[in-house]
């Protein structure tokens, strides 16, 4: 109750924080979420329809709260694939924190982020983050890191909070799942400029559309070159029913590059009217070609002993041969 006199002291809110209360929290998984397909944004985030969980996002979450608690209390991780990961993450120090999480208004949206490492000294930040996977394939590169959704997002969050920040590392650390844990660091140096917020305030708008005007989630669109994705959507069959055959012409219509370009190579190559081929028509069998018949090889010969004359040395045993030409020669010059 005021006393006379007395005026009321209303708070007035920032003009980033104005209109914000009643729009949906925005995190990188959400938006996303909605890129993805945006049926499966609705059956997560509208309907809140809860998800069967894997093997590969149960051993994601037990890497990340081992490695959380070495970094915390220093208690080194049992996990293989969190042991791989160590040698390739910087040691516990000061200003590195491990699962922080923030919640701030960034754009007149409200934003949630759990970084899994970040430390902030002077103008230079670093930005660490987990990620398992069964191929290195998969893994990003420095290009993708820069238009990423949760590299971009986790970036320009840091640059908002800290304006002191000038340059940011990105570090995207890879091990794969299975008896070999091989491990990948992706990083990236940036700076705020090069960094392009529009794709983020894009979607974080359109989830705020969605929110504000979606009655029946089975009336947003569904993408159905996203159900096989990331070993396949888990509403599939359960809520989402879409026909097999839009599955299949959205697989075969979302070639890789490489499928792609191969198959514009072959239609580039293969001519508009391709000649008719002619009937063959058969040919007489060539006759047989003689072959020369080969010498004889010469055999030896002896001097007859009644003739005087050379004659071939009869097929007998060497010794008798050899008897027979000496006893030639001595008739010959009579020895």
């Amino acid at each position: 109750r005021l006393a006379r006199g007395e005026v009321a002291r209303v708070p007035i809110p920032h003009p980033h924080q104005a209109n914000t209360v009643n729009r949906p929290r925005k995190s990188a998984s959400r938006l996303d979420a909605y890129n993805r397909c945006q049926a499966y944004y609705g059956y997560k985030y509208i309907d809140q329809i809860p998800q069967p969980t894997s093997k590969a996002a149960e051993h994601g979450s037990a890497i990340h709260d081992e490695l959380e608690q070495y970094y915390k209390t220093g208690v080194l991780p049992q996990d293989p694939a969190a042991l791989a990961l160590l040698r390739i993450l910087p040691e516990p120090q000061d200003g590195l924190n491990a699962e922080g999480s923030i919640e701030c208004v960034w754009e007149g949206h409200r934003w949630i982020a759990i970084m899994d490492l970040r430390k902030v000294q002077g103008t230079e930040a670093y930005i660490g983050d987990h990620k398992t996977t069964s191929d290195l394939k998969w893994a990003k590169t420095p290009e993708t890191l820069k238009t990423d959704t949760q590299s971009v997002l986790y970036a320009l969050l840091t640059f908002d909070e800290f304006p002191e920040v000038t340059d940011i590392k990105l570090n995207w650390n890879y091990v794969t799942r299975g008896k070999r844990n091989r491990t990948l660091p992706v990083i990236l140096d940036v700076k705020k400029d090069e960094l392009n917020p529009e794709p983020l305030l894009t979607t974080a708008k359109a989830i705020d559309n969605v929110h504000a005007t979606c009655t029946d989630v089975e009336t947003l669109e569904k993408n159905t070159c996203s159900c096989g994705m990331f070993g396949g959507c888990p509403y599939a069959g359960t809520v989402c029913h879409v026909k097999p055959s839009a599955v299949i012409g959205s697989r075969l219509m979302g070639l890789s590059l490489k499928d792609k370009l191969k198959a514009n190579k072959n239609k580039n190559t293969q001519p508009v009217n391709p000649p008719t081929e002619p009937v063959p028509v058969e040919q007489p069998a060539p006759a047989p070609v003689k072959k020369p018949a080969q010498a004889q090889p010469k055999k030896a010969a002896i001097v007859d002993r009644d003739t005087n004359r050379l004659v071939p040395m009869p097929d007998t045993s060497l010794r008798y041969g050899l008897h027979m030409v000496v006893d030639g020669i001595c008739d010959r010059f009579k020895l």
